[in-house]
This record gives structure tokens, C-alpha cells and sequence, in this order.
């Protein structure tokens, strides 16, 4: 019986019989995987907690029959701080449903797991929306090249042609039409040059018109369908 230790980030949950849950940890080690919990939901103690969506926990599991067992886990990231915010939580679930979507079982990518832990107690730290929306937007174009996907920017054009992940000159039959400051945000962030978009001062509509463009380009190229605005209702 191979025992691990492991720490990983809680990205979902599901109630398994009367009293077992079955948790997908998303893990620095091993990458994506489920495991289930026996008796975790009649369980009084603390350790009941470090099975809940959004928590980073160290778990003990060992494998039987193919089903990965938590034999031990302890709490070692709640985000408390962010939780007690509507903006920051459901930014944070948005990026746990999108890891959900793009990682495949067992699919491993240390520098992923550690741009999310970052991310996410870079969330909780920081009051200013518009400084989130950019971390967002670096996030997911960080997820699209560890994707083997990278978007073109020619100099010339404002048309960003989904099919084939270029900013260009000529609009085709899957391309978006972009403003002006929209391509010079996305030349900024592929450039890792964050200071000089605050200096440009973008809107929160800007910042989420550009996340929009990814997110089609992610459905169109990875067949992923997920939008940042479904999760921020409440903030309309």
C-alpha cells in the first residue's frame, strides 16, 4: 500500500453516502486528483474543515483499488479574510472552476498550483477591484500558454482572430473586434508589464471585456466555456 503527503487546494466537493465525501484537490504534487474521505461529515472535529471548497490542506492518502483514501489531513490555508468578501469569493471560485475545467485527472503543473496559491492571497490582501480584474486577466493568459497556446500581436490591427490566436490587421470570420487600449492591456500583460497598465487606468468594464475575449478563445481553442460575468452578478 503506497502512503503520500501531499498539500493541495480543495476545488470541489461531493457528499458521498451518509457520512463520506469525495473532495478533486488540485495539488502541488501530483496535480489533479479526487480522493474521498470516510466519515468526514459526521466527524466533529476541526480536521472536518479542511475539506472544504477553497481551504489549501496537507493531506496523508494512501490507494486502494485504483480510489485514492485520506487517512490524515490537517488545515493550512482557510482564506477567511477573503471569504468575508462577495467580490473576492466569487473571483476565487471562478478560479477554482476554471482549473476545474482545464486540468485533466492526474495532469501535473507545479508552476499552475504555485501561480494560484499567489493568487489567491494576493486576492485576499487587496482591496482595489481593478487591481484584482488584471491579476485575473494575467491568470488566465498564464493558463493559456502553459496550454501551448500564445496569442500573436502584430503591430498593425485590431482583430482578434480566435482560430488561430492572433491580434492582426484582417478581420476573418472568428475574430473580434478590439479597441485601442483593449490590444495595448493585452500587449501588457503578455509583456508582464502590470505598473504600466494601472497607469492607463482602465475601467472594471475594460478589464472584463478582455477576459470575455479569453474565455471565447479558451472555448474556441480548448473547448471550455466558462464567463467571469456569471459569477459577478451580484456586483451588477
Amino acid at each position: 500500500m503506497k502512503i503520500a503527503k501531499i498539500t493541495g487546494l480543495v476545488i470541489n466537493k461531493n457528499d458521498y453516502g451518509e457520512a463520506d465525501r469525495i473532495i478533486t484537490v488540485f495539488t502541488k504534487e501530483k496535480g489533479k486528483i479526487s480522493m474521498i474521505l470516510k466519515g468526514i461529515r459526521k466527524s466533529k472535529k476541526r480536521d472536518k474543515y479542511a475539506s472544504d471548497i477553497l481551504v489549501i490542506s496537507d493531506f496523508v492518502i494512501y490507494e486502494r483499488e485504483n480510489i485514492n483514501i485520506v487517512s490524515k489531513l490537517e488545515l493550512k490555508e482557510s482564506f477567511l479574510e477573503l471569504k468575508k468578501d462577495l467580490f473576492k469569493i466569487n473571483i476565487a471560485i471562478y478560479i477554482l472552476k476554471i482549473i476545474n475545467l482545464i486540468f485533466m485527472e492526474n495532469e501535473h503543473s507545479q508552476k499552475i498550483y504555485i501561480l494560484t496559491e499567489k493568487a489567491l492571497i494576493y486576492i485576499e490582501k487587496t482591496e482595489d477591484k481593478i487591481k484584482i480584474l488584471i491579476l485575473i486577466l494575467y491568470y488566465i493568459t498564464t493558463l493559456i500558454k502553459n496550454e501551448g497556446l500564445e496569442v500573436k500581436i502584430y503591430e498593425k490591427g485590431f482583430n482578434f482572430n480566435l482560430e488561430y490566436g492572433k491580434i492582426e490587421e484582417d478581420q476573418k470570420k472568428f475574430s473580434i473586434k478590439l479597441k485601442k487600449i483593449e490590444k495595448i492591456i493585452i500587449y501588457l500583460i503578455y509583456k508582464k508589464k502590470i505598473d504600466l497598465i494601472l497607469t492607463l487606468n482602465p475601467s472594471k468594464e475594460t478589464l472584463l471585456n478582455i477576459i470575455n475575449y479569453f474565455e471565447k478563445y479558451m472555448e474556441f481553442q480548448l473547448e471550455i466555456k466558462i464567463r467571469i460575468n456569471d459569477f459577478l452578478e451580484e456586483e451588477k
